[in-house]
């Protein structure tokens, strides 16, 4: 608000203040104020009575968050020097710090060799020196933040739960057995969840119930990327079904490109601290930017405390992560990017559970998890082996229809879209497959057919085109089949969308003018950037039925990155465009598409070239159902009532 502006309302209420205060003095409000303006001065009174209440009652309600208390294991150093709680009285970290050693009857001793990867201090927190087969040595807080000592034997074997687990659960401290004594019980409990970061999600499951039966993992997100050295960082929230109480966990290393966060070793400033190991903090700078963190905090704010675990690089997280949050700084960037504000403490639901579709809002039945209803492609590239398939539908094909430009020659060989064969060893989806020729009839290829995720072959007689991967010949020729085959209702919707999917790169006045000429009764309800500013991301409407088509970005996807990885519950997925639909769908932009699909009756997926690959994959996971892996709960959505989204304004 403009200071005059502010000025004109605070005079206005100190003028009906004054009225009301002055009129006190010879009658009661509420009965000098019968006339007109009497009334309306008294409900702007009473409204901004209500605004201040309403104010007030949210900067109380407004309490940022804190962690309670760490449990690391293995974790290297982190800072010159320790790095305090600010906000214990006595700056020590709730919690433990453990690493493994043995002691050796010459005198020497093997040490865990991350807990001793660098020369810097450990957080200030009690601090436990993990033997086996005799007393281990314990500092309460303030601890030791120089431990382990110079001198030890660095030993990666010590590094992993096959030695943290055991050790613990038979721990002794001068000669007295601790493990069901604090911090050591707790420690028992906590070391399961760090090294179940590394692990899958029903892996995860099934040995918290075996081994923490009051526990429940109720998120688990992944935070990947994919420029550069390849990295992905999972990041559990389980929570306690008694307390309510949360622990949030950090992976370790998991993939050889991490290694450098930890060769990264010189010092740098976050979050008011100015020594800080630059490769940690960029881990928890990256995570705090990323748009995954908001669905984090998202959990976090519901538990009624949050303990951080880690082991390795994992725990080094913590150590920062939980410095940072502690300081109160709320001045400084870095924490403002972290912190969360504590709600009503809620149990929530596990992960994959029928409580869980309940609690998104899907009722008694998944059925209401959404779906792609059709997939309308454009000469696009093949993404997977074995065929991609529809889970929803018996047989496995996708309904709508690929379509790619092929001309037949009189010699008997071929040209066909250059994009559909070059670089491409993959077959394409199971769903019905158009050979679009020009002045002579196209070929039209049932799913149901042995070889149709083929089309098309790759002989000698076929030559690659890249004219025909135009949209002007993709259009032309669609356009003019849908014509000549006017109760096709596959061509009438491929064509129907086929203008649609090129315009990703064009601008929103294009795009617009494409929706209303090609498409009547449509309206573009979204564009966003996702990945890449030249290629958004679209989202039409009809007005009418509530139908819904998406175009999603791909073209910018490395083609040549062909070798298969995992994704989404399939095995052999063409990396390059899978890495790109995941960094697409990670973005904050995202949600701005996915918070508008429960309104589409049905939603199909349209897209040219790489855009129909993505469209390809995003149908293939989401159709899946399986609501436990991590791909699908990044792009899956609840199904509401359908109902008129509103189109964006038309620029002029």
């Amino acid at each position: 608000m403009p200071p005059m502006a502010r000025f004109g309302a605070t005079a206005a209420l100190l003028f009906i203040f004054g009225r009301v205060q002055a009129t006190d003095a010879t009658c009661r409000a509420e009965a000098c104020f019968d006339d007109e303006e009497g009334k309306q001065m008294r409900l702007e009174l009473l409204q901004h009575r209500v605004e201040m209440s309403h104010r007030s009652k949210s900067r109380e309600e407004k309490v940022p968050a804190v962690i309670s208390s760490m449990y690391t294991f293995g974790a290297p150093a982190v800072s010159r020097p320790a790095m305090p709680d600010l906000n214990q009285a006595d700056h020590c970290f709730r919690g433990l710090r453990t690493y493994t050693e043995n002691k050796l009857a010459g005198g020497g001793r093997q040490v865990d060799a991350a807990s001793m990867f660098d020369a810097y201090a450990h957080p200030t927190i009690s601090t436990l020196a993990l033997d086996w087969g005799q007393d281990s040595f314990y500092q309460p807080c303030p601890g030791e933040a120089a431990w382990p000592k110079g001198g030890g034997a660095a030993d990666w074997g010590l590094h992993s739960e096959t030695h943290y687990a055991p050790r613990l659960q038979a721990v002794t401290i001068d000669g007295v057995k601790m493990a069901t004594e604090e911090p050591f019980k707790t420690a028992n409990e906590m070391v399961t969840l760090a090294y179940k970061s590394y692990d899958s999600v029903p892996n995860t499951i099934k040995e918290m119930k075996e081994k923490l039966p009051k526990w429940r993992l109720v998120a688990r997100h992944v935070f990947e990327w994919s420029e550069g050295a390849y990295d992905d960082d999972p990041i559990l929230v389980a929570q306690q079904v008694d307390t309510l109480e949360c622990a949030l966990v950090f992976t370790g290393t998991n993939h050889f490109g991490e290694l450098g966060s930890s060769v990264k070793q010189h010092l740098t400033g976050y979050c008011g601290f100015d020594q800080v190991h630059a490769g940690y903090r960029d881990e928890v700078w990256q995570l705090s930017d990323h748009a995954i963190w908001p669905q984090v905090t998202k959990k976090l704010a519901k538990c009624s405390g949050v303990r951080c675990v880690g082991h390795s690089l994992g725990g080094a997280m913590c150590d920062v992560f939980s410095s940072c949050i502690n300081s109160g700084r709320r001045d400084d960037p870095d924490y403002q990017k972290l912190i969360w504000y504590q709600d009503t403490p809620e149990l929530m639901p596990e992960i994959g559970s029928q409580e869980e579709l309940e609690a998104l809002g899907a009722g008694p039945a998944a059925a209401l998890v959404g779906y792609v209803d059709s997939l309308y492609t454009y000469g696009a590239p093949a993404v997977a082996d074995p065929p991609l398939q529809d889970s929803r539908s018996p047989d496995g094909c996708f309904k709508g229809l690929r379509a790619y430009c092929e001309n037949d020659l009189s010699g008997g060989g071929k040209q066909a879209d250059a994009r559909v064969l070059n670089q491409n060893y993959y077959p394409h989806p199971k769903m019905n497959v158009l050979s679009l020729q020009w002045d002579r009839d196209s070929h039209l290829g049932s799913c149901k057919e042995d070889d149709s995720h083929w089309w098309p072959h790759h002989n000698l007689m076929v030559y690659e085109d890249w004219y025909l991967h135009s949209a002007q010949n993709y259009a032309d020729r669609l356009h003019t089949l849908n014509k000549q085959n006017p109760k096709s209702e596959i061509y009438e919707e491929s064509s129907l969308f086929v203008d649609l999917a090129f315009s990703a790169e064009k601008s929103q006045k294009e795009v617009q003018k494409i929706v209303k000429s090609k498409m009547p009764g449509w309206k573009l309800v979204e564009r966003v950037v996702l990945k890449d500013e030249g290629e958004p991301a679209l989202l039409v409407q009809d007005q009418v039925s509530f139908d819904c088509a998406m175009v999603l970005p791909g073209n910018q996807a490395k083609r040549s990155q062909h070798y298969g990885t995992g994704f989404c519950g399939m095995e052999n997925v063409h990396s390059g465009y899978r890495d790109y639909l995941v960094a697409s769908v990670q973005t904050h932009n995202w949600q701005k598409i996915a918070h508008k699909l429960p309104q589409c009756r049905r939603v199909v997926c349209a897209g040219h070239s790489r855009g129909g690959s993505s469209c390809e994959l995003f149908a293939a996971c989401v159709n899946n159902g399986k609501q436990i892996d991590q791909d699908f709960r990044r792009m899956a959505w609840i199904q509401g009532t359908p109902s008129a989204l509103l189109p964006l304004p038309e620029e002029a």
